[in-house]
């Protein structure tokens, strides 16, 4: 260790920068980036160039000079091959085949490494103030002259290419990496002069300059296939730790001295090397850090604005010119236009000034399957898009376009972004690929959420007349019933779910088997928002196609009410009031348990209109059914529904099913019956979702398997596994913006919802405000003592509660509120006033 100390000076900081920064690219090349050769070439460079550098080192770790020229026949021995490795980076850079030329200088390179282990190469040392040198022999001089000869050559074809080469990202590899190493080369030169005995320190220990000019030029513009922030990260790290260096050299220096040195003087300079180190820290760091990650907290902070910015604009427009405006101010591009899908035509999108594009089956299949953004100049440059260069490059020059940014939804492209030109002409950097991902996500979602509802209003709007008109021809005209089969099919299919809840809060798993071609069984999931689910099931009376038409009326119908009402009574009995004039009609009726999950509370409220009873599977092994006393819909429509509260835990699961399986028949004409069904859900309660639906679904096979007709009727069973609680952090934001936005009613009714044991003090003491404008005193008072007992001290809750108190006329207990106040805070809110207002009533 002393030797290593006593042996470290100024002039070994260049080569041990130079070798730290070598070996950090070619591990970013090799372990962040693919194995492709591009970058297996760029790796062996990097290792190449610094090879001299552990050379230099040893000069002055080993005190043998037998033991510094093995060394340095050693390296030289691999060394010799960086004529050869450099030139076929360059070619591959630049694309260029010339294999004569590299089998060429590999067999020169060979040459020169039979010679290293001689005199001929390394003659030996020269010796210098500075430290040893290897000393040249004819045949070191003719390598040196073999490989400058290479390195013009290398300068020659950057120069050629550049002039003639349009393709940016082309230009940024040849700017910063053939440039950065013909640099390299240049210094290396430099070592000529010591190598031939002049006292000239070897400029070639500086490389580290031009490989973190070429290290830089990577990492922003993404010149190889390095894909992972990881790669920033570990090189702001080793840039970083450079303050490593001169603390070395500094101890360095100052070690043989410590023993000499007085306490105090030691202890100041202490001092004053903790100072040096805090003045890094705090001025050169930040600007380190910064330099790194300016760009991606700006794109950070944009998108999140952008998101903020749409989740309140119900415009399509409004919405399209947001988005356009946002790419073209952060991402510096001329020109966006926004294509999207019209229904009548997959392959036809349109621009909101009426403008169309037709796109290609193919070019949409290949947007689909690599769901990612196209550039232009990647599509020009990488072999990935080989097979369809020609079909993309087409349709960009077709339409003035350098990027494509796919809009898909469900696996369906929605929509395109098309962006021309950057006016910087620079490539995307990976924090601008990610942000504008990230932009393209959230507006694809938006944009089918807008489809969607949409389409639901249209549906909802029309069905009443389509389920008239269809009726009336099904009785007049029997040779269309086989096109609305279709018709009724088609309209099913799009209003059942197409996913069920699968989260850590509830997941669910459906059997639905209609008995004909459609079902008058219908069941959905609605997430109302973050916290409630709302979930019914629904069994029109007779099958086919008018039932599915009225199944489609009622979905949204029922739909349509989740939107305006909170409560199951309310909404069953308005649905009620509206469809039973027309199932009176028609001959039909439904029933429906409707219920509406608090994935907060884990508290379920619901109603049941003469449907099926439903069963709580609870999670101690007990089975309980949620019945109530309600009527099918389509009798009376004066008749007004309740609704009850059900208690859930986690693991609990709810079974909603139809009447189809407690009724199928065997041959003997006997039920399946409710106490079956209820065995068959308890033996297989601690199944799976999946597996024990298959055991249910098996049983009921197995049990009509003989029958003469298997089945009479639709059958549709539904089971959803209750999990943890949503947090209700999202929930108590959504009332404090009500509070904000003076909606006081609606804030009230989030608060009042919750567990005041789960709320913060802050919460606690907004909703005792609200319930004191309410007039609610007593339970004001009630959710400030709570609110006390997680802030015991806070002055603002403590006038709150007298405040309630004078309300409630117990005014001695105010009294001694409002002195505990004043004691704290004799000037809060002229509290002194008040308790003098108390004491003049003799209290």
């Amino acid at each position: 260790m002393d030797h290593l100390i006593k042996s470290f000076n100024i002039f070994m900081i260049p080569p041990l920068m130079s070798l730290m920064v070598g070996i950090t690219l070619a591990f970013i090349s090799i372990a962040k980036g693919k194995l492709k050769s591009e970058n297996i070439l760029f790796a062996l460079v990097c290792v190449m160039w610094t090879l001299l550098a552990p050379a230099f080192l040893s000069h002055h770790l080993l005190e043998s000079k037998e033991s510094i020229l093995k060394v340095e026949r050693s390296i030289h021995t691999i060394y010799v091959f960086l004529p050869f490795v450099n030139l076929a980076f360059y070619h591959k850079i630049l694309e260029l085949k010339k294999r004569k030329v590299e089998y060429i200088t590999f067999a020169l390179s060979f040459i020169f490494a039979l010679t290293v282990h001689t005199e001929y190469y390394i003659e030996g040392l020269n010796s210098f103030t500075w430290g040893y040198i290897a000393k040249a022999g004819i045949a070191f001089n003719f390598f040196a002259v073999y490989a400058f000869a290479v390195l013009v050559y290398g300068i020659v074809l950057c120069i050629q290419r550049i002039r003639v080469e349009t393709n940016q990202v082309t230009k940024m590899k040849i700017k910063y990496i053939l440039y950065a190493l013909n640099l390299t080369g240049i210094l290396t030169v430099f070592n000529l002069p010591a190598i031939l005995g002049y006292n000239f320190y070897p400029l070639g220990n500086f490389m580290f300059l031009s490989l973190s000019i070429m290290g830089y030029g990577i990492l922003r513009y993404r010149l190889l296939d390095i894909r992972s922030i990881l790669h920033v990260t570990f090189t702001w790290a080793v840039i970083s730790s450079l303050i490593i260096i001169p603390n070395i050299f500094i101890f360095k220096l100052l070690y043989p001295y410590f023993s000499d040195i007085a306490p105090e003087s030691l202890f100041g300079i202490l001092i004053a090397w903790f100072f040096f180190n805090y003045l890094y820290f705090k001025n050169i760091q930040p600007f380190i850090n910064q330099l790194f990650n300016r760009r991606k907290f700006n794109l950070i902070r944009t998108e999140s604005h952008f998101i903020e910015e749409i989740s309140i604009l119900k415009d399509l427009n409004l919405f399209i010119n947001e988005l356009s405006d946002t790419l073209k101010r952060t991402l510096l591009v001329r020109s966006v236009d926004v294509f999207l899908q019209r229904d009548e035509d997959d392959s036809l999108y349109y621009n909101i000034n009426g403008s169309s594009i037709l796109l290609d089956g193919s070019l949409i299949t290949l947007l689909c399957a690599r769901n990612d953004i196209i550039e232009k100049q990647m599509v020009e440059t990488r072999p990935e898009y080989e097979y369809h260069r020609e079909v993309i490059l087409d349709f960009l020059q077709q339409n003035n376009a350098d990027f494509i940014v796919p809009l898909i939804q469900n696996g369906e492209l929605i929509g395109i972004i098309l962006m021309s030109e950057r006016s910087n002409l620079k490539p995307l950097s990976n924090d601008e690929v990610r942000f504008l991902n990230s932009i393209r996500n959230a507006a694809s979602i938006s944009l089918a959420n807008s489809r969607m509802y949409q389409d639901i209003t249209n549906l909802k709007n029309n069905l009443e007349k389509l389920v008239e008109e269809r009726t009336h021809e099904l009785q007049q005209k029997n040779e269309q019933m086989i096109f609305e089969l279709q018709v009724a099919k088609n309209v099913q299919q799009k209003i059942l779910p197409s996913e069920l809840p699968d989260n850590s809060h509830i997941q669910s798993k459906v059997y639905f088997a209609p008995l004909m071609e459609v079902s008058g069984d219908f069941y959905n999931f609605v997430f109302l928002d973050n916290e409630h689910l709302a979930l019914y099931i629904v069994d029109v009376s007779g099958h086919g196609v008018p039932s599915a038409l009225l199944t489609s009326m009622i979905s949204a119908e029922v739909e349509s009410q989740l939107k305006k009402e909170q409560s199951t009574a309310t909404i069953c009995t308005n649905i009620n009031q509206i469809l039973t004039p027309l199932l009176v009609e028609t001959g039909f009726y439904f029933t429906m348990f409707l219920g509406i999950l608090d994935l907060v509370n884990l508290q379920m409220e619901y109603t049941n209109c003469g449907h099926t009873e439903i069963y709580v599977l609870t999670n101690n092994g007990t089975i309980f059914p949620l019945t109530s006393d309600g009527f099918f819909i389509g009798a009376n429509p004066d008749f007004a529904y309740t609704s009850s509260n059900f208690e859930l835990h986690s693991n609990d699961r709810l079974v909603l099913y139809t009447d189809g399986i407690t009724e199928a028949r065997d041959e003997s004409g006997n039920f399946y019956g409710d106490e079956r069904f209820q065995n068959i859900l308890m033996a297989s309660r601690e199944l799976t979702l999946e597996e024990q639906l298959d055991i249910i679904v098996q049983d009921i096979d197995g049990f009509t398997r003989d029958a003469t007709s298997r089945r009479q009727d639709d059958i549709t069973l539904v089971i959803s596994e209750i999990g943890k609680p949503v947090s209700p952090s999202h929930y108590l934001k959504k009332a404090v913006k009500y509070y904000k936005g003076k909606e006081y009613d609606r804030a009230h009714e989030i608060l009042q919802s919750l567990n005041a044991r789960s709320m913060s003090g802050a919460h606690l003491f907004l909703l005792s405000k609200l319930q004191s404008k309410k007039g609610e005193y007593e339970s004001a008072l009630s959710s400030i003592d709570i609110a006390l007992e997680k802030n015991p001290l806070k002055t603002e809750f403590l006038y709150q509660k007298g405040k309630i108190l004078y309300r409630l006329d117990r005014f001695s207990e105010a009294r001694e509120v409002f002195t505990q106040v004043e004691n704290e805070d004799p000037g809060y809110k002229k509290v002194s006033l008040l308790i003098r207002q108390i004491e003049s009533r003799g209290y």
